[in-house]
């Protein structure tokens, strides 16, 4: 989301978390192929996929909002995160994620022995670590010996779609390919294409990703004007008339407007108005 208005609907991939979560939670399938690729090993089923699952443990705690939760095989969890912008904390928040997701098994009822295995996989971009690998798998181990089998069954797997070294797999060449550019070259990243072009053509869908976008944008607005004793709601409602006006851009940014944010004959005066400012400016 830039310049107070946020990516239309139309231009969404399968790198923008709305459609990663909607494709993947949606296909069992697709989603059982990409861990499989991912891990290079055989996954028989996978077990309700939730998007954007929160777990919070209390009140105050800041919590965890995950891209898409995944249940595998009865013996590990698994969490897929898509990562388009460049990060420097993505090995604390692995740490994090983690932790969240022992937390949330040990309140569901199990026991330290019953905790299953936890696999954190963050898909990126760019490459976080720095060293051009396509995939670096990183696991616990004891530094006076590696030979040490340290057994708490935690995995972080980060994937670079810039990585220049050799995949395990031609599969997975193939999907960092197409997280790179949407080249389709096989059987997977053309159904994962697809998959992509139907949520596209998803009126539901599109409506639920405006109607998230413009309530989290009036929020925003909000936001900025707490804490203002004077002119507080007169700089609320200029920048609600600056949505208004970046949404006019879009093909059906005033019915979309006068839907989701309730704006009134006035205010979609004044967004005109102020979009013709802007150009002559």
């Amino acid at each position: 989301m830039t310049n107070g208005t946020f990516k239309q609907y139309e231009k969404l991939n399968f790198t923008d978390d709305f459609i990663f979560g909607k494709v993947l939670t949606n296909n069992k399938e697709i989603c059982r192929k990409m861990l499989e690729l991912i891990l290079g090993e055989r996954i028989k089923r996978i077990d309700f996929p939730e998007v954007q699952k929160n777990l919070k443990h209390t009140y105050e705690s800041k919590g965890v909002r995950l891209d898409v939760y995944v249940e595998g095989d009865g013996e590990t969890v698994y969490d897929l995160e898509m990562q388009t912008v460049a990060a420097r904390n993505i090995p604390k928040r692995a740490r994090y994620y983690h932790g969240m997701l022992d937390l949330n098994m040990l309140e569901k009822g199990a026991d330290y022995e019953q905790l299953k295995k936890t696999v954190v996989i963050f898909i990126c971009l760019d490459d976080v670590l720095g060293r051009k690998l396509p995939k670096y798998t990183i696991s616990n181990t004891c530094l006076e010996d590696d030979s040490v089998e340290y057994q708490d069954e935690q995995t972080t797997i980060i994937l670079n779609a810039k990585g220049i070294g050799t995949c395990e797999s031609e599969e997975l060449s193939n999907f960092l390919a197409y997280l790179r550019d949407r080249s389709v070259k096989d059987n997977f990243t053309k159904a994962l294409e697809n998959e992509v072009l139907s949520a596209i053509s998803n009126e539901k869908w599109r409506c639920e990703y405006m109607t998230f976008n413009l309530r989290l944008m009036d929020e925003r607005i909000a936001g900025r004007q707490e804490g203002r004793q004077e002119g507080r709601q007169e700089g609320r409602q200029e920048g609600r008339i600056e949505v208004i006006s970046n949404l006019l851009e879009m093909e059906d940014g005033e019915t979309i407007s006068r839907n989701v944010l309730h704006a009134t004959d006035e205010e979609i005066e004044q967004a005109k108005k102020l979009r013709i400012e802007e150009k002559d400016a």
